[in-house]
């Protein structure tokens, strides 16, 4: 992609409106964390696959007037199409965008055969993916891939077994519905990814079901019959949708028709799974393997005790003390926790499994750790499991010195002091200040964009993030494009203001440093140093006209 049409598109993101953000992000499939710079989300939305992901949106008459404007008449072209992204502005004149050029060319031409609406689901296909999806998801909890492109992303789920291409389509769809999203250079699971694992199978296909018809095309909703109502696409919106059981133009009770009279999912869901059953099976000391689909209160209180390995109709979990410890840590009490045990663990409490959970609790519940002014403050009221404590060699990384009989201080953080005590099998607990117990093990997580609001509504908060952060820190604001255009020898229009009046200057940004920008003025060719709080937009190359 060219350097100046990113910096184009993001000078020009944050001065849209909510409509044409939301639209922009929904067309092209990306979902930005709420501190994303608009840079980060201009080079997200040029990518290839997100140019290739907006034509499943378009129309086939809106593509081929497209087609139309790339080989012969650039007249077809509007203003309404460069806010789209369609088209970008080259001096006086709109031109097809680049990235759309190229979508269309590696499109070819609109000659495939639809999906058909009466295809059947294929459910055992569906929940492959599904189990696909979570395992790539808890991967990248666990560490966030790095790279901020779609490529990366697939290239990384791909690596995950030998059906590379169902990896990858794994990896799409959760991007595609905000199950992961780009955050400081990489891909991580989102808020809304948390509250998606947490949930029973039918739940989470569900979702993902009102997620996808939530960011459909214009043309899914048209009665009109016509090609533009029915404009196919292998690829795309319409491919992911159709892998997860959704085929545009379904007939009566299809999830499609189910959706778009605002029906009752949940219910199309689970009539597609077998019965829910409530046995759960001993396999091994501590992994407990399901009989079927659980009843949904039953698969909730087992995601929140133990650690899902594998499965989809019949899973597989690992259920010992660090899971139900974890689950304390992520704010569960001690008798939400009995009760998840007693409920889905065969023999409740009384088992030898359920016997093991419940003194690992007990256990923690008389150790605390917390932050401390010279490291970590180690409380228990068992100061023989202190001296355990200081006695065990695997630990002496961790400095243990006593302060009272009751107490150690560490000169480690918490964090390392936490880690390594979990891992050799000492129960604690990590409080605040006050002494509450907090959710310390949460990995940082990207702020979802599509997943808790409408598209309109996350447009808003992004524009209202972004005037806020211009406006409380502009260092950290301009630095991002002034280094890509330093980077790439771009020249610039910057309004600058100086005595309370807007001077603009058409300039070649030659160095950032302690927030003034070295310039070469291009008019009077003359270097200007310019302090970075001082200004007040800039703009692209692509937005300076030829005569200037």
């Amino acid at each position: 992609m060219e350097a100046s049409r990113v910096l184009a598109v993001a000078s020009s993101l944050a001065s849209m409106n909510p409509g044409e953000l939301a639209t922009v992000l929904t067309e092209r499939g990306v979902t930005p964390s709420d501190d994303a710079h608009p840079l980060g989300v201009a080079a997200q939305l040029l990518e290839l696959d997100a140019a290739s992901q907006q034509l499943s949106h378009l129309s086939g008459s809106e593509r081929e007037r497209l087609r139309l404007a790339r080989s012969v008449d650039r007249g077809v072209l509007s203003t309404d199409d460069s806010t789209r992204l369609l088209a970008w502005q080259r001096g006086s004149h709109l031109r097809l965008a680049p990235e759309i050029d190229d979508a269309l060319e590696a499109a070819g031409p609109d000659d495939s055969p639809r999906l058909s609406p009466d295809q059947v689901v294929d459910v055992v296909g569906v929940l492959a993916r599904i189990e696909k999806m979570e395992t790539i998801i808890r991967a990248a909890e666990i560490q966030p891939v790095s790279g901020d492109t779609t490529e990366a992303l697939r290239s990384w789920a791909a690596s995950h077994g030998d059906e590379e291409a169902e990896w990858k389509v794994a990896a799409d769809i959760s991007r595609a519905v905000g199950l992961l999203a780009v955050h400081q250079g990489a891909w991580h699971q989102t808020t809304s990814a948390s509250e998606w694992l947490a949930a029973a199978l039918s739940e989470r296909w569900a979702w993902i079901l009102r997620r996808l018809w939530s960011i459909r095309p214009g043309w899914v909703d048209s009665s009109s019959g016509t090609d533009d109502a029915v404009f196919s696409s292998t690829g795309g919106w319409e491919q992911m949708a159709s892998l997860v059981g959704v085929f545009p133009g379904g007939g009566d009770g299809s999830p499609a028709e189910v959706l778009s009279r605002g029906g009752d999912i949940d219910q199309w869901v689970s009539g597609q799974l077998p019965e829910p059953a409530e046995q759960v099976y001993a396999d091994g000391p501590d992994t407990l393997v399901t009989a079927g689909p659980l009843p949904v209160s039953h698969e909730r209180a087992l995601r929140q005790i133990g650690h899902w390995l594998s499965g989809n109709v019949a899973s597989r979990f690992q259920v010992n003390g660090q899971t139900v410890l974890r689950a304390r840590q992520h704010g569960l009490s001690m008798e939400d926790i009995t009760d998840a045990v007693e409920l889905v663990v065969p023999g409740g409490v009384s088992s030898t499994l359920g016997a093991s959970l419940i003194d690992s609790l007990q256990r923690a519940e008389q150790m605390t750790i917390q932050w401390s002014e010279s490291g970590t403050q180690v409380d228990c009221v068992d100061s023989l499991a202190l001296d355990l404590l200081r006695a065990d060699r695997k630990l002496q990384s961790l400095g243990f010195q006593p302060v009272s009989d009751s107490q150690l201080a560490s000169p480690q953080p918490v964090d390392t002091v936490h880690a390594l005590l979990m891992s050799e099998g000492y129960p604690h607990l990590v409080v605040d200040q006050a002494g509450k117990v907090f959710d310390v093990d949460k990995a940082r997580q990207a702020p979802v964009s599509w997943g808790n609001a409408g598209g309109e509504d996350i447009a808003v908060a992004l524009l209202k993030a972004w005037q806020s952060w211009r406006a409380s820190s502009p260092m950290s604001w301009w630095e991002p494009p002034l280094e890509w255009a330093i980077a790439h020898k771009l020249r610039l229009s910057a309004i600058v203001n100086i005595n309370d009046a807007e001077t603009e200057f058409f300039i070649e940004p030659k160095s950032l440093q302690n927030g003034r920008l070295r310039a070469r003025d291009t008019r009077s060719d003359v270097e200007r140093t310019i302090p970075v709080t001082h200004l007040v937009d800039i703009h692209s190359p692509e937005a300076v006209s030829a005569e200037s």
